[in-house]
C-alpha cells in the first residue's frame, strides 16, 4: 500500500464515520509480522492481483487466520 492510497483509506474511513472501527496498515503481504493464529478474519481488497508470489500471499493469510477463520 502506497502512502497515498493509507491516507486516502484512513481519510474515507473518517469521511463515514468508521475511523473508530477501521485500522490500516503498511507492510509487505508475503511477510507479515503477525502471530500465528490471530484473526478472525481478513479482507483481501485490491491486494492479490497487484502480486505477483499470489501463493504466498494466500499461505501468509493461511498462517494468520485462525483455523475456520474468512478470508
Amino acid at each position: 500500500m502506497t502512502q497515498e492510497l493509507y491516507d486516502a483509506a484512513n481519510e474515507i474511513s473518517e469521511g463515514v464515520n468508521l475511523s473508530d472501527k477501521t485500522v490500516f496498515l503498511q507492510g509487505d503481504s508475503t511477510n507479515l509480522s503477525f502471530p500465528d493464529n490471530h484473526f478472525d478474519g481478513a479482507v483481501p481488497v485490491h491486494v492479490a492481483m497487484n502480486v505477483p508470489e499470489k501463493a504466498t500471499v494466500y499461505a501468509e493469510a493461511r498462517r494468520f487466520l485462525k483455523p475456520g477463520a474468512r478470508f
